[in-house]
């Protein structure tokens, strides 16, 4: 009888640990991008196109497009810079029609959303860029020689944007698109 009591006393011993403790507030950590290119065809046939992206070590990584259709996912931890290029070269050996008219087309689209310390999405975006442009041949190989693009965001501790820089190891701003400007600063550097 003795020991129910006892029993009795210590499972009705008193509990300061609230039902519901109060959860950690939320912090941004992470930063998840996805950036894809889709090219036309006639682009494919007579340039090389390369695309660069910062890795998830914060480096600058190349590939080419190799297919109308090119997506890559990241994730960084916070803070961080993220950014898409791409550059092109005219193929060796292809021949260009000077009397056809060569229709490149190109969609550029970035999506992100930061995370928080749960993996909870905090906020997010997505941002489509279209490229069309028809040239007649003979100004072909001129036009791939300008045509590329760039643009370079730096993301802090919070989660929010500011344009940047970052050394593609091109120069985007000789006759292509630029929607920031490439300078010599490594892709880890702190937004300017």
């Amino acid at each position: 009888m003795l020991a129910v009591a006892a029993l009795a006393l210590v499972a009705c011993g008193g509990d300061d640990e609230p039902d519901n403790p109060t959860p950690e507030p939320s912090k941004a950590t992470e930063f998840v991008s996805t950036l894809s290119m889709t090219a036309s065809q006639d682009l494919l046939d007579v340039a090389n196109v390369t695309v660069y992206y910062i890795g998830s070590d914060g480096q600058v990584k190349s590939e080419p497009m190799g297919s109308t259709e090119w997506t890559k996912t990241i994730t960084q931890k916070l803070p961080c810079k993220y950014g898409f290029a791409f550059a092109c070269t005219k193929k060796q050996g292809v021949t260009i029609d000077e009397s056809k008219t060569y229709t490149f087309n190109e969609v550029l689209t970035r999506s992100f959303e930061v995370h928080d310390q749960n993996g909870k999405v905090i906020s997010g975006s997505n941002k489509e860029l279209k490229i069309k442009d028809e040239i007649i041949g003979e100004g072909v190989e001129t036009f791939i020689s300008g045509l590329n693009f760039s643009y370079e965001f730096a993301v802090d501790e919070s989660g929010n944007q500011s344009v940047t820089t970052i050394d593609w190891g091109f120069n985007a701003g000789e006759g292509g698109t630029v929607d920031t400007p490439v300078s010599g600063d490594s892709a880890t550097g702190d937004a300017e």
